[in-house]
């Protein structure tokens, strides 16, 4: 399995539990809605994992985009995609790349810096929202 496929498949995990915490808990459990949602989410898992080492070459400004979805994600946090799109912003955001570290430009670095931050950020509210949302 890649790496790519390894960080989508852990992005659908986190959304699974989280999601579960809202589609399971409580009076009126919504088992089926919750299957529906764990299909998109992983619909939306094999997209990022077959994408995301496609932008290999020049992760930076990908990573950010996805980081940046990853944070609009959460106003319909119900449907699981931050932290799928957050897994694929972490894996180009650290994925080694070939040339040295020090080769890198310092925007380039502060980018990839930048949607890490902004993808742990968008991950951490969206594990606050399924529990208390």
């Amino acid at each position: 399995m890649s790496r790519a496929a390894l960080f989508a498949a852990g992005g659908w995990i986190l959304a699974a539990i989280g999601l579960a915490l809202g589609y399971l808990t409580g009076d009126d459990p919504d088992k089926r809605g919750y299957v529906i949602v764990l299909a998109i989410a992983a619909v939306a898992a094999a997209l990022v994992a077959w994408l995301a080492p496609r932008f290999l070459e020049r992760p930076d400004r990908p990573a950010l985009v996805l980081a940046i979805l990853s944070a609009v994600g959460l106003v319909v946090f119900w449907l699981g995609l931050t932290p799928i799109l957050a897994a694929g912003a972490a894996y180009l955001a650290l994925e080694p790349r070939a040339e040295p570290a020090s080769a890198a430009p310092a925007a380039r670095v502060g980018l990839r810096n930048a949607s890490l931050a902004l993808a742990s950020l968008a991950t951490i509210l969206f594990v606050v929202a399924c529990i208390f949302g």
